[in-house]
């Protein structure tokens, strides 16, 4: 049985040749993290592994001797993977369990975060379940930070006090993730989008002012029955209040989330809510289980995408900046949903129009993180290329043509010879 314990006592129960795993986004244990970043001296050694992470790192104090692994880079952790103090993981969404599963990743204590317990004693993990759910089942140890501003979340989600080792209570806000400004570039792409899913389709999205554009969009263009899958993010809340969204099924949810990224607006929405239901990533990303939803949309952002349709979201300028993510596991679920589609939106160029998103191919070295073989749509402010069933000059030409028109002279004087160098 779980006993309760100051984040002082918490911490000083973890051993500095212990592998430790933090929850990601909303669900940051920010008073925890604070505390092992105070104990560094005598945590010395200490692998520490995460996901993605909202806060500034409290843990990863200048002076710390620790190992820091991770599979999805935000902006502080790219420095420290540069100067060598942290390790990236290519691992994507549906494998993370399993890395630690199969013992490829020690896991000897789980962090989580949790509601108050019920009177059966169940404690919800509320907005961050993908792999704190199923790593906290593995662990040795379980480390439990109890905040009353977790929201109690439906679905496969909840955690028993007997499976817990230490509660610690901390009453503190959950790190939020605000909804991105929509520029016009976003606001058209998300139009465009728009137009392209299907009546009753089930559409997964992730985070950034395309999708919030994209839910916006079918929030004002008179949708009715949409579904949402994966991730849950403010402007959903939106489309519920409109009574755009219905269940999944013929009875149960209307979204299936693994994370919840947004704000009090979003955690006070889905607290005891039955149109959302939480569960760990092998079952959310799992490909088999969610291609039995027909029209299966899913929406990936990128960073780059060559003629060849090869997409990468995840590498520039010889840097490592973000990580795989759950977006091949959504795409190869829609290649096999009846009626599904795949759609890459980005914007055609950066902000300052420097360079094109659109490129004559990937730099050496760049990691391909969605194959050519799995893009059916690219979309842009400038257009929608559609490529199934296009040849690879044909690819090609239809990517030029809504690529930013500065940059198409240059990609079109690229195509000589491109069928040969695939």
């Amino acid at each position: 049985m779980a006993r309760w314990a100051s984040p002082e006592e918490a911490i000083s129960t973890v051993r500095p040749e212990d592998h430790i795993v933090l929850p990601p986004g909303c669900g940051e244990v920010l008073a925890l993290e604070r505390e092992i970043g105070r104990q560094h001296e005598r945590l010395a050694g200490l692998t520490i592994y995460s996901g993605l992470l909202l806060s500034d790192y409290p843990f990863l104090v200048d002076e710390a001797e620790f190992r820091y692994g991770t599979w999805h880079l935000m902006r502080p952790a790219r420095e420290l993977v540069e100067s060598g103090r942290a390790e990236f993981f290519p691992i994507s969404g549906s494998h993370v369990t399993e890395m630690f599963r199969r013992k490829y990743l020690r896991s000897d204590v789980a962090f989580i975060h949790v509601s108050p317990p019920d009177a059966h004693g169940y404690c919800s993990l509320g907005v961050s379940v993908s792999y704190p759910y199923s790593v906290a089942r593995m662990a040795d140890r379980v480390i439990a930070q109890v905040n009353p501003r977790m929201p109690r979340t439906l679905g496969r989600c909840s955690i028993h006090v007997s499976e817990i080792d230490v509660m610690v209570e901390v009453e503190e806000p959950l790190v939020e993730y605000p909804a991105a400004q929509i520029d016009a570039v976003s606001q058209t792409i998300g139009k465009r989008v728009a137009e392209l899913i299907p009546q009753d389709a089930v559409v997964q999205i992730g985070i950034g002012a395309i999708p919030e554009a994209v839910l916006s969009t079918l929030g004002e263009q008179g949708m009715n029955n949409l579904r949402l899958l994966g991730m849950g993010i403010d402007a959903m809340v939106d489309l519920a209040e409109k009574g755009v969204l219905r269940p999944l099924d013929l009875e149960g949810p209307s979204l299936i989330g693994t994370e919840l990224m947004g704000t009090t607006k979003l955690f006070d929405f889905v607290a005891d809510n039955r149109q959302v239901e939480m569960h760990p990533s092998e079952v959310v990303l799992s490909a088999k289980r969610i291609s039995g939803y027909d029209r299966l949309v899913s929406i990936n952002s990128a960073l780059q995408v060559d003629l060849f349709g090869q997409v990468n979201a995840e590498f520039i300028g010889g840097r490592q900046i973000g990580g795989i993510g759950g977006s091949i596991d959504f795409i190869r679920g829609a290649r096999m949903s009846d009626g599904g589609q795949t759609i890459i939106a980005i914007p055609a160029a950066d902000a300052k129009k420097r360079y094109s998103r659109i490129v004559s191919r990937l730099d050496a070295g760049t990691p391909v993180s969605i194959p050519r073989h799995f893009v059916d749509i690219v979309v842009t402010e400038f257009g929608v290329a559609h490529l199934a069933g296009l040849g690879l000059r044909e690819r090609a030409e239809a990517l030029i043509a809504i690529a930013d028109p500065d940059f198409r002279y240059q990609l079109a004087g690229s195509l000589s010879g491109k069928e040969d160098q695939a």
